[in-house]
């Protein structure tokens, strides 16, 4: 039979295996060793526990220990090396365990090494694999074959879950190395209802051909209110290759809900049989006051036993009288009766048997408390020839309540000896609640032992040393420390920057064996290399590394991006010529968050008309989105722009000058073909022809009034330019 904290338990333990996995990379979490930027380059190394022990005997310390957790991008490993006990020797490797990260941080395979001096010798392995939701839903164990000097399977541990992440299968198969494939070996499927209440669970065991070698199946019904209903367990039959029934049991409750009846029933192949029946009956209160054993007999409920319940105007259990069917009626068997302190703590429990005659005392149990209401004392006595007899008596005393520190004792009483202590033990708590010291004594002195613990303001444990020994001496003595694992934060502010500018690294180590020593690299690009906190000087974007050490020999090293940008380029255009009275716009672009002109305005352009002749410079300092700045300048070159002397070259001539809507250019005393060229004061082309006769005017009604330059060139000329001025 199976009642609903046991169908519990069956499904607790099946899980468990998971369960140990889980508690193992939380634990490792704790350590770091999960959780880190997976592009940054990351190394840890560090002494996480060191100390002196003697796992055998408890006379000397044996060797020494050194536990090293070292920690990387893609893998972190854990470390133990042993040495004797004065270290005059160098410490070898003992065992190893390699913990590969997948990208997301998640352990990917657990590999377990042990020391061969200085080497290490593979063991074995698990390979994890994760559904979306990041559960363990495959393991693979290997071992390690010299013969084929590689990793071969060993055995695979298989998980399924529910949408509400719930264990639905799991699953055991073995490597079958002659044809090279799985063979299952045990498996566990649970059905669950809407409310994620256990239905079904099948647990099934299966030969190496694969055929079932054994069964179980348990069944489970609720009624509306969650409560279990009923609860059957049927067992497979290989030879027959069915479920038959083996036992079960069925729960009745009233219109409360409340438990009024359970029946066990045992199982054939077909039918399920009654077989026993405690029925209860209530009171107002819903406290039981009667309950009725009977057991099933010749297709009958027979009556067996049955318990009547009192209680005392608290509700408290004061009287239950328990009664035997003897066929014919109903005869007295045994009563226990409670009595109470006033704060309804129980003060006494006697018991008495039936003797034909009346009640006979049978054995009592007192309890006593100290004013805190905390009990002290627990005795325990037997009535032998007309009077009660100690037996034994569990003591506890109080040191202090908060923090407690507490002592406990059991002793023997015998009529020679009187009372001897024959275990006891004392342990202290802090103020967080943590074991601080212990101390217990066994019998006689055959054990013995006594801890003591320290722990960091973060509630780790610091220290532990003590011994734990047997009376032939036998047993362990520690002196261990445990140190968090080193670890070094950079960030830089800013974390980004412009050519020429200086950024500075805010720095976080944590460790428990300072003083820290850092040095960053590359050095030549910092103002001093041992500090935690220099001045960077990137030249371009810079890849840094801080390493950072303490004084057992441990590191930590982190890389850093200085990125530096390339700023924005800003181009208000070449120098410029412009005529007094001409309004000119300088426009520095539309790509940048500020603008500063050499007048203190803020606008993304510059406007001006040109004034009295001369050279003027103007200039913007813009500012981009990485907060880059940049600058330019021109020179703008006034000029009155009055009538300036037709060019009258022997050959050529320009006229006329200024020009209002149109300029002509007459070559005299050839008719050799030309070309005329006409750009902006600043080289911008502006125009090119090509004379079909000696002469060529063109039309510059569409042009800005300023200054331009015309040249004319042949073939067997030397090119001749003349300034024009263009004046609407």
């Amino acid at each position: 039979m199976i009642n609903s904290s046991y169908m519990k338990t069956i499904y607790s333990h099946t899980i468990s295996k998971v369960c140990i996995k889980i508690l193992l990379f939380v634990f490792l979490s704790g350590y770091s060793i999960l959780s880190a930027q997976p592009t940054a380059f990351r190394y840890d190394s560090t002494l996480i526990q060191s100390g002196l022990q003697n796992e055998d005997e408890c006379d000397a310390y044996t060797n020494s220990m050194r536990q090293v957790l070292v920690v990387t991008n893609t893998d972190s490993s854990f470390m133990t090396f042993l040495s004797d006990a004065d270290y005059l020797n160098p410490f070898l490797n003992e065992t190893k365990q390699v913990y590969s990260l997948d990208s997301n941080r998640r352990v990917q395979s657990l590999s377990y090494h042990y020391g061969d001096s200085l080497s290490w010798i593979n063991n074995s392995k698990e390979i994890y694999a994760y559904d979306a939701s990041g559960r363990v839903i495959c393991t693979t164990i290997q071992s390690w074959s010299d013969f084929h000097s590689s990793w071969v399977n060993y055995e695979r541990d298989s998980t399924q879950f529910s949408a509400s992440g719930l264990i639905t299968r799991s699953a055991q198969h073995l490597w079958d190395t002659l044809s090279a494939s799985w063979t299952i070996l045990r498996s566990f499927d649970y059905t669950f209802d809407a409310n994620d209440r256990l239905l079904e669970q099948t647990e099934l065991y299966f030969l190496s051909s694969g055929s079932i070698f054994s069964g179980t199946k348990y069944l489970y019904s609720y009624n509306i209110n969650g409560k279990l209903l009923s609860s059957y367990s049927l067992f497979y039959s290989v030879p027959y290759a069915y479920w038959q029934n083996a036992n079960g049991q069925e729960y009745y409750y009233d219109a409360a809900d409340r438990d009024t009846m359970d029946l066990t029933l045992t199982g054939d192949s077909v039918f399920w049989i009654p077989d026993t029946r405690q029925v209860k009956i209530l009171n107002g209160l819903g406290l039981v006051i009667l309950n009725t054993f009977s057991t099933w007999t010749a297709g009958n409920w027979v009556d067996v036993n049955r318990t009547f319940y009192d209680y005392n105007v608290q509700n408290l259990d004061s009287l239950e009288t328990t009664q035997t069917f003897d066929g014919t009626g109903w005869a007295y068997s045994g009563q226990i009766f409670f009595t109470y302190t006033p704060t309804n703590r129980i003060a006494e429990r006697v018991t008495q048997y039936w003797d034909v005659s009346g009640w006979v005392n049978s054995s009592d149990f007192r309890f006593t408390y100290d004013a805190a209401d905390s009990l002290t004392e627990a005795l325990s006595s037997s009535w032998v020839n007309g009077a009660w007899l100690d037996n034994s008596k569990d003591i506890t005393l109080y040191f202090s309540y908060s923090p407690p520190s507490i002592y406990t004792a059991l002793q023997l009483y015998s009529v020679n000896d009187g009372w001897q202590t024959v275990d006891e033990q004392r342990v202290t708590y802090d103020t967080a609640n943590h074991i601080v010291y212990t101390w217990y004594d066994g019998h006689a002195g055959i054990s013995g032992g006594e801890m003591w613990y320290d722990f960091y303001a973060d509630g780790t444990l610091y220290h532990e040393h003590g011994y734990g020994c047997s009376m032939g001496g036998l047993g362990s003595i520690v002196d261990r420390y445990h140190y968090h694992l080193l670890n070094v934060d950079v960030q830089l502010n800013p974390s980004s920057g412009c050519p020429g500018d200086t950024l500075m690294p805010v720095v976080n180590v944590t460790g428990d064996n300072a003083p820290f020593t850092f040095l960053w690299t590359p050095g030549g690009a910092v103002s001093d290399s041992t500090l935690a906190e220099p001045y960077l000087f990137p030249i371009g974007s810079t890849d840094y590394y801080l390493s950072a050490y303490d004084d057992s020999g441990s590191v930590s090293i982190r890389e850093v991006m200085a990125r530096t940008f390339v700023p924005v380029p800003v181009d208000l255009g070449p120098d410029t010529l412009l005529c007094t009275g001409v309004a000119y716009v300088l426009d520095a672009g539309n790509q940048f968050n500020q603008y500063l002109w050499q007048d203190g305005s803020t606008l993304s352009s510059f406007a001006f008309t040109a004034g009295a002749p001369g050279n003027y410079y103007y200039s913007v300092l813009v500012t981009d989105s990485n907060q880059c700045r940049n600058v330019d300048s021109v020179q703008v070159t006034v000029d009155a722009c009055n009538a300036i002397a037709e060019y009258n070259f022997n050959d050529v001539v320009f006229y006329p000058n200024p020009a209002d809507n149109n300029f002509c250019i007459i070559q005299k005393g050839s008719s050799e073909k030309f070309i005329i060229s006409l750009n902006a004061f600043d080289g911008k082309s502006i125009l090119d022809l090509e004379s079909e006769t000696n002469s060529i005017c063109i039309d510059t009604k569409a042009l800005s009034d300023g200054v331009y330059i015309c040249t004319f060139r042949t073939i067997n000329s030397v090119p001749r330019k003349s300034k024009v001025i263009v004046k609407h």
